[in-house]
């Protein structure tokens, strides 16, 4: 009996729950899918409109795919951390607190 309470237990992990209906979470995903694949397509787009007003071949057009891939690469790291860092509910917190300081 003495080695049940020296065993230490799997941490919880509960979060806040979203209340919010499947629909608005859907519609939030899709927000940033859509806005992240603008921010790669829009900036080619504008290069090659730019490489056709001024004769060049496709320098801005690879100028502009590079700098949206970059920008999309960028945001989504943003996201993803973001994501990582949201707070926990305060009692998990708390009881993650008992966990550390007992011998």
């Amino acid at each position: 009996m003495a080695k049940d309470r020296d065993l230490p237990s799997a941490p919880r992990q509960t979060s806040s729950p979203d209340t919010r209906s499947p629909a608005a979470i859907a519609a939030e995903w899709s927000s940033r899918i859509m806005t992240i694949s603008l921010e790669m397509v829009l900036p080619g787009l504008a290069g090659y409109w730019l490489d056709g007003k001024l004769g060049t071949k496709v320098l801005f057009m690879l100028a502009g795919f590079g700098l949206g891939c970059y920008a999309a690469i960028v945001h989504l790291i943003q996201l993803t951390r973001k994501t990582d860092n949201q707070p926990k509910s305060k009692s998990s917190s708390a009881e993650a607190n008992e966990r550390n300081q007992s011998p």
